[in-house]
């Protein structure tokens, strides 16, 4: 029981980047903004930073939220929503309200799938204003 409350306050606390073996050339990022009339942008933040980076084999998605440049304080995004909720324990007010865990998935999907296409870029790509995802 010890080792399950150290394990869980373990998780809480951000882990640095550096740490981890990632260095900022591990990482690609879109810049990404609210489009104006958008009805299901997934996030309290109008932009913020869109990432991707390999980790145990799969590319992971994140998003810092403008105002953020801390990669330790970054977003997971994933349409496994208890994988996401995991990886973001003691995360607040970066998702926008939803109802139901489906609205959740719908909103977040394309921006998984932007940012997974990230991970296949060499450099970070230049992304022209008002492009859509």
């Amino acid at each position: 029981m010890v080792g399950a409350a150290l394990a869980a306050a373990m998780l809480m606390q951000p882990v640095p980047v550096d740490l981890l073996g990632f260095g900022e050339e591990d990482f690609r990022f879109q810049t990404i903004e609210r489009q104006k009339g958008e009805k299901d942008w997934p996030f309290v933040a109008d932009k913020g930073q869109l990432g991707c980076f390999m980790a145990l084999g799969k590319k992971a998605v994140i998003f810092i939220p403008e105002g953020r440049d801390d990669l330790n304080r970054a977003f997971f995004l994933d349409v496994n929503l208890f994988d996401m909720a995991v990886q973001n324990i003691g995360m607040q007010n970066v998702l926008a309200p939803y109802k139901t865990p489906e609205e959740l998935i719908t909103r977040i999907a394309p921006f998984v799938a932007q940012g997974q296409m990230l991970c296949d870029q060499k450099d970070s790509p230049v992304i022209v204003p008002g492009a859509e995802l």
